[in-house]
């Protein structure tokens, strides 16, 4: 009589995250296919708002997060992005229905292929000159772009996210393209007066600022507050509405406070933020972070954003810590100084590291299998404004089915009551590297095999907690399993190190979790 082993149930791994030993699994990352779609502010005022285009450069930013965690967190799970430019009216940048607003990376796509995907979407984000800022006709826009189905089944479960990104409210059209200055010589859009009254829709006033024929100066009352209102407020789904609002700092009090107050409770009711004048101070590089925190939470809620200090020597600091095995991947992502030149990342050894990617206004650094420890982070400037996250990414458990020698894997072998076998696995970090082993910091790996048989489980008491031996070929188990008879047998592997954290000097943590089920069944 022969036995077979079987794998019934695929492994489960729970991460835990710099948290002592006792804390609870949390549940393995869960990639949420989703939509994002950016109306670019790109009226005539940019010229003077944003003269540098760091807008274009914040959602080429975003474009290229979204590329990195489809590549390096959820391969095979389909992201669009929309990027619509609008003035007067509104046209495409990127749509749902072009290869460039269509983000998935296969798991045998090489990595220069999707590289130059995300470069030629980012390409297509360009600065345009499109005169007064309407909101209708990009807000219709994304509404049509928001019914286009992705073609993967999973239409309803998709997270949608609109964000407008803009230097004002929107305007009123005036006839044969002219701005008629009402009061006190600002432009009909941009009168704080005049917009509160639009927007509380009394008409009376309105006709005192122009007289009774304001129908007849031009003005189409469906593009201006009261029509970006309702417009978003149906845009298609349970759709996320974001505004990113900026303007030169000495112009940030120059809306009426109604005004905030209606665009806050506008992106509240649709479930998303507001990023006020007044929040981003003036300071054009904080439309990275504003686009950072508005979707990061639909890709990875562990995200860590950094705090800076000032140290003796003036400069803004921020410090944080890798842990071994765990942190074999890390993505760190910050705002460039003000002068252009990337902060200085320095690992525990004291040594500056150059980034991996850099752009007009960002740099990324890509750790594989970094030095545990404490890592540092040296900006200039304003310590309010510097802006760094990290995020580490998940462990790859390759795990074999229990093995013979001369058996091919992973075909289950077969077993007669004289064989004895063993397990055998091996980390990789989520660039596709394999994790070193790291003499500073052990790993303890305990073994444990439960089964429905009771002739079988007096054997596996006697074995208990069995260690792991590392090798070129992975983990391999120091005691095999005994001769398996009929019964299922659920594998628990779970493995420990200390932490790199100086601040926990003494604890341990668990690197990962891992159950796998396994059948043993009579053959012919």
């Amino acid at each position: 009589m022969r036995l077979k082993l079987i794998t019934l149930f695929g492994l489960f791994i729970g991460l835990f995250i710099t948290l002592p030993v006792s804390a609870q699994s949390s549940d393995a990352e869960t990639c949420v296919p989703l939509d994002v779609i950016v109306l670019l502010d790109q009226s005539s005022s940019m010229a003077f708002t944003d003269p540098m285009n760091v807008r274009v450069e914040a959602v080429k930013t975003l474009i290229g997060t979204l590329y990195d965690h489809a590549a390096y967190r959820c391969r095979e799970t389909l992201y669009r992005i929309g990027v619509i430019g609008f003035g007067d009216d509104a046209r495409s940048l990127i749509s749902f229905d072009m290869p460039e607003g269509q983000i998935r990376v296969s798991a045998d796509d090489n990595p220069q292929d999707w590289i130059q995907r995300r470069e030629a979407a980012a390409n297509l984000v360009i600065a345009e000159n499109r005169v007064n800022s309407s909101y209708r006709a990009p807000l219709d826009l994304a509404d049509s772009m928001l019914l286009m189905s992705a073609g993967d089944g999973l239409d309803n479960s998709r997270e949608r996210v609109v964000i407008a990104i803009m230097d004002g409210t929107p305007c009123t059209r005036i006839a044969f393209g002219l701005q008629l200055a009402i009061f006190n010589g600002a432009r009909a859009c941009s009168s704080p007066q005049w917009i509160q009254q639009y927007l509380l829709g009394n008409v009376g006033m309105l006709q005192s600022y122009s007289g009774a024929n304001y129908r007849a100066l031009g003005f189409d009352f469906e593009d201006g507050m009261a029509n970006f209102l309702v417009s978003s407020e149906r845009l298609s789904g349970d759709t996320s509405f974001n505004i990113v609002f900026f303007t030169p700092a000495n112009q940030v009090d120059s809306y009426a406070e109604g005004v905030h107050d209606a665009l806050q409770t506008l992106t509240e009711s649709r479930g998303g933020l507001y990023f006020s004048p007044q929040r981003i101070g003036g300071d054009l590089r904080q439309i990275f972070t504003s686009l950072d925190q508005i979707v990061t939470p639909y890709l990875n809620a562990n995200r860590t954003f950094l705090l800076f200090t000032l140290d003796d020597s003036g400069r803004c600091v921020g410090t944080f810590v890798l842990e071994p095995y765990l942190s074999s991947a890390t993505l760190v992502t910050m705002l460039n100084n003000a002068d252009g030149s990337p902060p200085e990342l320095v690992n525990p050894l004291g040594e500056a590291v150059e980034p991996t990617t850099r752009t007009q206004l960002n740099s990324q650094y890509a750790l594989s299998d970094p030095l545990p420890g404490v890592w540092t982070i040296y900006a200039g400037g304003d310590c309010e404004t510097a802006d760094a996250a990290y995020e580490t990414l998940p462990i790859d458990l390759w795990m074999l089915p229990i093995t013979q020698e001369q058996r091919v894997v992973p075909e289950p072998p077969y077993f007669d009551e004289e064989t004895a076998t063993s397990v055998t696995f091996d980390l990789f970090n989520a660039f596709g590297d394999r994790v070193a082993l790291n003499e500073d910091y052990p790993l303890e790996i305990c073994g444990t095999f439960i089964t429905t048989s009771p002739t079988a489980d007096a054997a596996l008491w006697e074995l208990g907690c069995y260690g792991f031996t590392n090798s070129a070929n992975g983990w391999i188990s120091e005691t095999p399993l005994p001769a398996p008879v009929r019964g299922t047998y659920l594998l628990r592997v779970a493995a420990t190190t200390s932490t790199a954290d100086p601040n926990r000097e003494g604890e341990t943590f668990t690197v990962f979790n891992t159950e796998l089920t396994y059948t043993a069944i009579e053959t012919p």
